[in-house]
């Protein structure tokens, strides 16, 4: 992985919210919620940069090497502030039916 941020898969289906890996679909994390840059949406499914991330499993944080905890915006960023060009900002939480655009205001 390069300095730059690695893309994930969001999903928000049935009252649940994923982060994704898009190398392996099956690797999915249940998390509280997400803020992320979209690169594409589609329905409830997401790819884009995660910018932060609440209610990550302590099981899954202990067993993540600290360069992936950064892409997941855990720690100190590389970039801070700077999204993915061409990109819009959205939060998605766990219960919610769609995904809810952020305002940089």
């Amino acid at each position: 992985m390069s300095l730059d941020f690695q893309k994930f898969g969001i999903d928000l289906s049935n009252g649940a919210l994923h982060i994704v890996d898009l190398d392996d679909p099956s690797c999915r994390v249940a998390v509280d919620q997400v803020v992320f840059d979209a690169v594409r949406t589609e329905g409830t499914w997401a790819v884009g940069q995660i910018v932060s991330v609440h209610g990550l499993p302590q099981d899954v944080y202990e067993a993540v090497p600290a360069r992936m905890l950064r892409s997941l915006g855990i720690g100190p960023q590389f970039r801070p502030g700077r999204g993915v060009r061409g990109s819009r900002r959205f939060r998605a939480t766990a219960g919610d039916t769609n995904f809810k655009r952020v305002t940089n205001a």
